[in-house]
This record gives structure tokens, C-alpha cells and sequence, in this order.
């Protein structure tokens, strides 16, 4: 999911979107578009004023109000602004972060940005600070059924992040490779006390430029990070696109996700614990931290609208059809790239060259690029969850029926007291509008997730969607179904996490 309401989906949510802008696809890029080694120079330069500011603000030679000047062009100033410097002793750990907090679908207000209604996404409101710098993350471990961190990667000018949403894989901490303070205990771990009273934990980040994987040996999946260390950077570039995107300039923030995925029942949308607390430290071990106004991005990122009542209308047979299967995301540029030329009947050499070129150009990533720039997750992806998605429409008289077979997880969501094994830790189907026509765009309209489904005995499943006037008498769990009301949008893309 995406605070920032742009976010992944599947290859078939792009396909309408692509019709409407099939004369609008842009020159692919050259790769990369300056050289690495220039980027890495800007990049150290403007870490450096930063640095010299801090430094200077430890001297009492500035009063820590940071002039914008010193923030590279590209900076959103209407989402982040009036960017300060903290003593640690001031820090206020409510004050650090975006929330998007996990909560029942409701159409009269639904979120964008293609959020799992079952999960709280945490983003730090101002991921900004020098390279050379250690971050600090402190926290509980959260009463949830799944807990990550993931940071940008260092920057090597490779890869390019445009508007914060189309760039490489973020370098990641699963809840279960994160090992406990001294005294505390990790209830993610199998077979521990999920209800363990002392559960803290210490994360650190090298803020750096350079290789993702040479400063992060266990960079690759399945992004297995042992002894809470790993190495990012809070400064990236947007690449070419910029201009196109959002014409600001060329260089943008960082970002800091903590993902809590369906908090425990009784312990609210934060999952039972106090906000994770971040700080910076200098070479030297001198403590602060960088803040700033983000109101107007938690204002833009919460900002709810109401679900589209459409007319039922039978599938388009190209991307929604009974024989159309489901796609697995690579790319949020790459799906929408397939799609355009998918929904025009592209499927050329010619067109599938123009698809690898756009994304490389783009975004320095490729599936034919060496690690880490051939990664399957991109920006703002979970790392740990594969994404599978397609097109689906509700026809009129119809409900459609998805069956298959569940594997086994962790049902934690009633306070289990032991974290048990599974085949994985969390899946779920959520149905999104992605329609550019409607305000409702990439938000959640239904979901169903692992612990509500109806199973056999051999853990296989019928799912029926309908709209609720519409609901088969023997659609109830006692015959063995679930029933998922599909709600008032006919035309959504299914996902799979």
C-alpha cells in the first residue's frame, strides 16, 4: 500500500487506463539518463550542506530552522514543510509518523492508494538526513500477526525513484529476524508468548551512498536481514520521469515503512503498543532528529471518498474474461506499461522491447539487470508478499464464484497466546476501483482475508461476491461458502497478497 495514494497493482488494472492513453506513451529513456557517478556527486554535495548545518546547529551557530535551500529541488512542499531540527530529549514519537490506520471497509469513505483494509501502514512524516548518519529505530514489538521495516536503499544513481512510488526495492527487517533487546522476548518467533510483557526492540540504519547489496550482503530474497543492521539512504532521485510526473525537480525524500498486519482484535488499529521512536546519530554518537510540517501529506493520504455505485455490466472478454488468469506483479511502471499495450492487442517483440526500455529508462530496473536492480518488489511493496492480481466486473444476474485451495497460517487475530507455523503468514483478496474516472481511484471496495474464509476439510474454499440484494440463499457458511459482498462498484481488479 501507498500513503501517497500511487501504489502497485495488477497488469490488468492498467488495461483501461492504457486505451485512454495509448497516444500518450512517452520516448523511452536512455539508461542511465546521467551518469551514476554524477548523481552519487549531487547527492554527496547535498549532504554535505545538510551535515554542515547540523553540525553548526550542535555549535549554536544557526537556530535549526532549516532553509529550503538546503532541501533539493523536488521536494513536495505542500506534503512535507518547515523542516527543523530536534534535541533527542524533545523528540515526540506521536509526532514522527503517517498513519494510515487498519479499519473495516466503509463506502461512504474509502481510502485510496491500494490499501489492505487489514493492515496499518506507519511512514515517517520527514525521511531526511545526511548520509553519513546512523538511524535509530526503538520499539515493541506490535500484537499483530505480522510486523516489517523497510527503508529506501542506499543510493547508487542507478536506480531512480519517481515521486516516491516508482523505484527499486526498499531494503527490509521481517518481525522474525529482528532479534529482542536484553530481557525481551520476540513473540513472532514460532512457539513464543505472543502476550510477552517485555517486547522491545533496536533497529539500526547506516544512512549511505553505494550498492544496495554490497552494503547489505543478505539483500536478496527472501530478504532474511540477521543482527538488526542494515544500510539505506533518506535522499533518492527521481530519475527522468520527474518532469513528466510531477515537474518539481529531479530529487526527492526517502522513505521509512512499518507495516502491522491485522492487529490483534482487542488492541486496536496500532496493535497494543506505543509508536515506534526514531532518531539520528552522527559520527561522532551526537543525537537528534530532523522533523517538519507533514500535515498536508497525513490530509492528502487519509483523504476519504465515497464508493461509485456502478451498473452491473458483463466483463470485458479481453481482460476480465472467465479464461483470463491472474498476473504477478513486478513493477507499478512495468504493470501499467503491460497494460497499455495489452489492452490494445500489442504483444509484438517490438512492443515487449519498448515495455523493458520504458521501465530500465525509467526506473533503472530491469528483469534482465544484475541484483539488486532485478528484484520483484519495487517502492512501497511489502518485500514479503507476492502480489497477484486481475480484472473482474460484476455482471447483471450474475455473482461471480472464486474457489481454491487456502494454505495454512498463524489464526491470530482473537490474541492467540503461542505464534504457530504455517505455510505463510498472511493472505488475503482485496477488491480495488482503479477506474481514472471516478474519485475513488485504487481504493478498497471489498476484502476478504485468511481467518474469515469457509473451509473444507482439505482446506479448499468457494467464495461467492454478489451485491447484497443479490445474495444466493445458500450462500452462508453453513453450506460451506463465504460470502463476500462485492459492493457498489461493478468494475474492480482483484489482488491477491
Amino acid at each position: 500500500m501507498m500513503l501517497m495514494a500511487r501504489r502497485k497493482v495488477s497488469t490488468h488494472v492498467w488495461m483501461a487506463v492504457g486505451i485512454l492513453l495509448t497516444a500518450c506513451l512517452p520516448k523511452a529513456s536512455d539508461h542511465p539518463y546521467k551518469s551514476p557517478e554524477t548523481l552519487r556527486k549531487d547527492a554527496e554535495a547535498h549532504s554535505s550542506k545538510l551535515m554542515q548545518y547540523i553540525e553548526d546547529w550542535f555549535d549554536g551557530k544557526n537556530n535549526g530552522k532549516i532553509p529550503n535551500e538546503l532541501l533539493p529541488k523536488g521536494f513536495d512542499l505542500s506534503d512535507n514543510k518547515d523542516f527543523y531540527l530536534q534535541e533527542y530529549d524533545s523528540i515526540d514519537r506521536d509526532n514522527q509518523w503517517g498513519i494510515r490506520e487498519a479499519r473495516p471497509i466503509q463506502y461512504d469513505s474509502v481510502y485510496g492508494g491500494l490499501p489492505d483494509p487489514n493492515a496499518t501502514y506507519l511512514l515517517l512524516g520527514a525521511s531526511y538526513a545526511p548520509f553519513g548518519c546512523k538511524m535509530i529505530i526503538k520499539g515493541e514489538y506490535p500484537h499483530c500477526r505480522f510486523f516489517s521495516i523497510q527503508v529506501s536503499p542506499p543510493f547508487d544513481g542507478i536506480s531512480y525513484c519517481a515521486n516516491r512510488a516508482y523505484g527499486p526495492t526498499e531494503v527490509s527487517m521481517a518481525d522474525v529476524d529482528i532479534a529482542p533487546d536484553k530481557g525481551s522476548v520476540n513473540p513472532f518467533v514460532v512457539g513464543a508468548d505472543r502476550d510477552a510483557e517485555n517486547r522491545n526492540y533496536t533497529v539500526e540504519i547506516n544512512l549511505e551512498i553505494g550498492d544496495a547489496l554490497e552494503l547489505n550482503p543478505q539483500f536478496k530474497p527472501p530478504y532474511t536481514t540477521k543482527g538488526n543492521k542494515m544500510t539505506g539512504a533518506l535522499l533518492q532521485n527521481q530519475g527522468p520521469w520527474a518532469k513528466m510526473l510531477q515537474g518539481r525537480g529531479e530529487w526527492n525524500l526517502g522513505a521509512v515503512w512499518v507495516r502491522y498486519y491485522v492487529p490483534d482484535s482487542l488492541r486496536g488499529a496500532l496493535a497494543g503498543v506505543p509508536l515506534p521512536k526514531v532518531h539520528y546519530e552522527l559520527p561522532d554518537g551526537r543525537r537528534f532528529y530532523i522533523n517538519c510540517d507533514f500535515s498536508g501529506f497525513i490530509k492528502r493520504a487519509n483523504k476519504a471518498v465515497a464508493a461509485k455505485k456502478t451498473k452491473a455490466k458483463h466483463p470485458y472478454v479481453r481482460t476480465e474474461g472467465p479464461e483470463e488468469g491472474w498476473n504477478k506483479s513486478w513493477g507499478i511502471l512495468r504493470n501499467f506499461l503491460i497494460g497499455v499495450h495489452l489492452a490494445n492487442g500489442w504483444t509484438t517483440d517490438k512492443s515487449k522491447k519498448y515495455v523493458q526500455e520504458a521501465d530500465l529508462g525509467a526506473t533503472g530496473r530491469s528483469m534482465d539487470a544484475s541484483p539488486p536492480h532485478n528484484y520483484e518488489p519495487h517502492a512501497t511493496t511489502n518485500n514479503y508478499a507476492t502480489y497477484l492480481g486481475r480484472g473482474m466486473r460484476l455482471g447483471e444476474d450474475r455473482v461471480i464464484v472464486l474457489t481454491g485451495k487456502l494454505p495454512t497460517f498463524p489464526d491470530t487475530y482473537n490474541q492467540a497466546a503461542v505464534m504457530e507455523k504455517g505455510d505463510l503468514r498472511y493472505w488475503s483478496i482485496v477488491g480495488y476501483d482503479v477506474s481514472i474516472f471516478r474519485k475513488a481511484i485504487s481504493s478498497a471496495i471489498n476484502e476478504v482475508r485468511d481467518d474469515q474464509v469457509v473451509l473444507d476439510t482439505s482446506r479448499h474454499y468457494t467464495i461467492v461476491y454478489s451485491r447484497r440484494e443479490d445474495r444466493p440463499a445458500n450462500a452462508t457458511a453453513q453450506h460451506g461458502v463465504t460470502w463476500v459482498e462485492w459492493g457498489p462498484t461493478a468494475d474492480l481488479a482483484l489482488l491477491v497478497r
